[in-house]
């Protein structure tokens, strides 16, 4: 799934070394007054500095390009970022696989070491602060063009989608995507059920089938009290499988308390924050309040180390199926069957949930309850 490995600590990593940052590149073009051209209507920040320019992205104090004149266009050198503590271990490793070090060129602090890449490039790697990004980034679009949902807003947003991909011979083959399509809703300033109501009313004539029935409507049966671990690929993984079944389907909601940290953080659509057992078990509550017949489903989870952070990333794509019968966001219960599709990515700590992000599509969701039966 993407997005699972997020969060990169701008610490020392002992027994790791390596670079955390590509610091800085050094250009050497033709004729500068072109180059500041040329990278201003790209969108950089564009400083002089000294014989040159200095190239920036707005917002950031750090200076990723250094532009030169000279008389052919040519990269004259890449700068990577280091901690002090690694500079020595990189540099051994370099020097076993027989990589020829050489000096500094003038007018370089020598803070670090030099060599060439195989295609003959400057190459240095020094200490230096960390520049490469702590965090996951969303990304930012700005609303110009008629779309799907009308004439453009002129309003920014966020679109934060997550993926659960199937790779062969690194070709991906089978996708499954969630987007936060009402969070990008109401970032445009639109109205969400009107939208909603406009996509039910395009499938007008078309025969809408239900997406399986949740075994709760089968004469009321009580949910079982054992689930299916085999999609798992480690006892770890089945605990999750088996504490997710007793929450969701057993309603045992005491069991957050025993899968989350007392200071988790999950992150749901529309960019909301819970924070603690509390708030967590609340958003549970308000769900099954809408879906009270709701059977909820593991369909795949898979499991990274967070060898930066601790502890374990791991990713869930799940479902849920059942009816609208109830209050709740979704609007007054229309009866209608619901089918929703989530992905979450959990952070665990000694055996806890520190920090998630859970995603399902609450559009798609608000138009079932608009569809035709």
């Amino acid at each position: 799934m993407t997005q699972i490995t997020g969060f990169v600590s701008a610490v020392e990593r002992p027994g790791a070394p390596g670079v955390h940052s590509a610091d800085n590149f050094t250009l050497v073009v033709p004729d500068l007054k072109i180059a500041e051209q040329f990278y201003r209507s790209f969108g950089l920040n564009v400083r002089e500095e000294g014989n040159g320019l200095g190239l920036y992205t707005h917002g950031h104090s750090h200076r990723r390009v250094q532009v030169s004149e000279g008389p052919a266009k040519k990269t004259n050198h890449i700068s990577f970022g280091a901690f002090e503590g690694d500079i020595a271990p990189i540099r051994a490793r370099l020097q076993g696989h027989g990589v020829k070090q050489i000096d500094a060129p003038q007018g370089f602090e020598p803070n670090g070491f030099w060599f060439r890449d195989p295609e003959g490039v400057l190459i240095e790697v020094r200490v230096a602060d960390k520049a490469s990004p702590n965090e996951t980034s969303r990304v930012s679009n700005l609303s110009t063009a008629p779309g799907a949902w009308g004439a453009p807003t002129g309003k920014r947003f966020v679109a934060w989608t997550i993926a659960d991909c199937m790779v062969f011979e690194n070709n991906i083959y089978r996708e499954w995507i969630v987007r936060d399509t009402m969070g990008m809703i109401l970032q445009l300033g639109l109205d969400g059920d009107s939208i909603a109501r406009a996509m039910a009313e395009s499938h007008v004539g078309e025969k809408v089938e239900e997406i399986g029935t949740s075994e709760r409507a089968l004469g009321q049966t009580p949910p079982h009290e054992l689930c299916d671990t085999s999609i798992a690929s480690s006892e770890m993984e089945a605990d999750i499988i088996r504490a997710l079944h007793a929450i969701w389907n057993r309603r045992m909601f005491g069991g957050v308390r025993k899968l989350y940290s007392e200071r988790a953080t999950v992150t749901i659509p529309c960019n909301r924050k819970l924070f603690g057992p509390g708030q967590i078990v609340g958003h549970m509550i308000a769900i099954m309040a809408m879906m009270p017949d709701a059977e909820f489903t593991c369909d795949h989870i898979a499991t990274v180390s967070a060898s930066i952070e601790g502890g374990l990333k791991v990713a869930v794509r799940w479902s849920l199926r059942g009816h609208h019968k109830g209050y709740g966001r979704l609007g007054n219960p229309s009866g209608k069957p619901l089918y929703m599709l989530g992905m979450t990515h959990m952070h665990i700590v000694d055996g806890k949930i520190v920090e998630e992000f859970m995603l399902y599509d609450e559009l798609g969701l608000k138009a079932q309850t608009y569809l035709p039966r």
